[in-house]
């Protein structure tokens, strides 16, 4: 008993109205069921839900291509260029954004010390005096020799002076050749500073784009990470495509394809660069690369692509691109 009243009895009491609750809650799932039904029925197949879109025919005949097709295009060429040496950077010559071509100045590396020793050599290797005295005493030893052999002649010298004047005047003139021996080597020294100077001197190795500046003046490049300046060439863009075997026996080298840029609509023919000799066992596809013309810098890098298949005509106008 429960405040003087029978549990029993109360849920006997409420009965009737949780019988009412349950017959509305069951009323109301039979009319949203209905409902449903009958917008299933009546939309047609292929009506957009929920504000969805339907492709359009140019999508639907995109989609007709095979999923492997599709690639995203990069630069023929992309150069991180790094430093030989360590050192402190003294002087950055690009910005970002920059074109530059083969040999261009990039940046320096501090070169104060090696400048200082190349000079030092270089006034080693221009000293003469060395060798102009070294001649002169080899010109008196000589003469002194030639005395003493005409007097020997005479019948007034000794054989023995004769040798030792000999001996000097040898001597004398192997000094000369080791002077000039020693300026050769300084001159070598010279240009062997002036390769380590110019080794500090970074330069593009191709033509293209400063996309990336890793260092600032004043900071060190360690051997770790000698990286300094990013190059890349994008008049020449290259996408690498995944294809079906059937499709890539189809290709081959030098051959004109039309690639299909998805995001802008545009169409532009591309040549086979390379046709991979091997099918992948994993997936069964075959590698093939294009390269596609872009002296004029309509396309971008990065974007995604789809090789077209010659059989596949879109059904609306594209923007259709084509390069030479």
């Amino acid at each position: 008993m429960i405040g003087g009243l029978n549990p029993f009895k109360k849920l006997s009491r409420n009965l009737p109205r949780i019988e009412n609750y349950f017959k509305e809650r069951k009323l109301i799932c039979h009319f949203f069921g209905f409902l449903s039904l009958l917008v299933f029925l009546i939309c047609p197949v292929g009506w957009p839900i929920g504000g969805a879109q339907q492709p359009s025919n140019l999508d639907q005949n995109i989609l007709k291509l095979d999923g492997g097709d599709e690639a995203f295009t990069e630069p023929i060429e992309e150069i991180k260029v790094a430093a030989a040496d360590m050192g402190i950077v003294a002087k950055i010559h690009v910005n970002l954004g920059d074109t530059v071509s083969p040999h261009d100045l990039l940046v320096e590396l501090d070169q104060s010390v090696l400048e200082a020793t190349r000079q030092i050599a270089e006034s080693k290797a221009n000293n003469k005096a060395r060798i102009k005295a070294a001649e002169v005493e080899y010109q008196i030893k000589q003469a002194r020799y030639e005395k003493l052999v005409q007097l020997v002649r005479d019948g007034a010298g000794s054989p023995e002076e004769v040798e030792r004047a000999k001996a000097d005047a040898e001597v004398a003139q192997q000094e000369i050749q080791a002077l000039r021996e020693q300026a050769e080597q300084y001159r070598l020294e010279v240009r062997q500073y002036e390769a380590q100077i110019e080794q500090r001197r970074i330069r593009s190795p191709i033509r293209g784009q400063v996309v990336e500046i890793r260092k600032k003046v004043g900071e060190f490049v360690s051997a770790n990470d000698p990286h300094l300046v990013s190059v890349v060439q994008i008049d020449t863009l290259r996408a690498i495509f995944f294809v079906p075997t059937q499709k890539a026996m189809q290709l081959q080298k030098e051959e004109t394809v039309e690639v299909l840029f998805e995001e802008t609509n545009q169409r532009t023919r591309a040549k086979v660069e390379f046709v991979a000799p091997i099918t992948q066992a994993d997936s069964g596809r075959v590698r093939v690369d294009v390269l596609i013309d872009n002296r004029t810098g309509e396309f971008r890098s990065g974007v995604r692509c789809r090789l077209v298949d010659p059989t596949i005509r879109p059904a609306t106008q594209v923007n259709y691109r084509r390069t030479n």
